[in-house]
């Protein structure tokens, strides 16, 4: 079972796609995308109502039958710690994969309790940008030879996809097209709710 969380705020294309290689290149049996309460290296930001970004998420995957969102960390509420859902999420028998955007490297050595995260979950890393490289090898250094290795077992190469929640909300609230990388359910779903609009960053 793969996790990938996030804030999805809003959910596009490049977390999909993101979702989709890592289902492919691990075989795995399901992606559950899981939205954060707040996220612990992003604090302060504002963020869209938990309700808007899991009806965006579940707009976004109606047609991934592998794919589903789990709302756990939203109903725990608070700061969402990787731990916490690996260690609500583990089952015997169940082996969890841990998807890693390459974004994600780089604070990746400083992640609140990063060996139990490595025990609960074997990462897969799917490689983002044309840093990745680079970044990978730099995380690989600082988590040490055990860790590091697991996450070099893990990389999952695909070809950068462009996508940005950040730059996206920007654009939607100067007006601006998002350069088709939302979902259409999620677009339309966006302007009804009047989603990140002018003052709402």
């Amino acid at each position: 079972m793969g996790v990938l969380g996030g804030s999805f705020n809003p959910v596009h294309l490049g977390h999909l796609v993101v979702a989709r290689t890592a289902l492919l290149a691990a075989d795995l049996s399901e992606v559950l995308l899981v939205p954060a309460a707040e996220s612990p290296y992003k604090r302060g930001r504002p963020l869209a109502p938990a309700e808007d970004r899991v009806a965006m998420l579940e707009l976004a995957l109606a047609c991934e039958a592998q794919m589903r969102v789990a709302t756990l960390e939203l109903e725990r509420g608070g700061v969402s710690w990787t731990v916490d859902t690996l260690r609500e999420l583990s089952r015997p028998g169940v082996e969890l994969r841990l998807i890693l955007g390459s974004d994600n490297l780089p604070g990746l050595p400083g992640w609140k309790d990063i060996e139990q995260i490595f025990e609960l979950a074997t990462p897969l890393v799917v490689l983002r940008t044309q840093e990745a490289p680079t970044q990978l090898a730099a995380a690989v250094e600082a988590l040490g030879s055990e860790m590091g290795a697991l996450l070099q077992a893990g990389f999952c190469p695909m070809e950068p996809h462009p996508g940005e929640s950040s730059l996206i909300r920007a654009g939607l609230a100067g007006g601006e097209p998002d350069g088709g990388l939302l979902h259409e359910g999620v677009r339309v779903y966006i302007e009804r709710r009047g989603l990140y609009g002018e003052g709402t960053l």
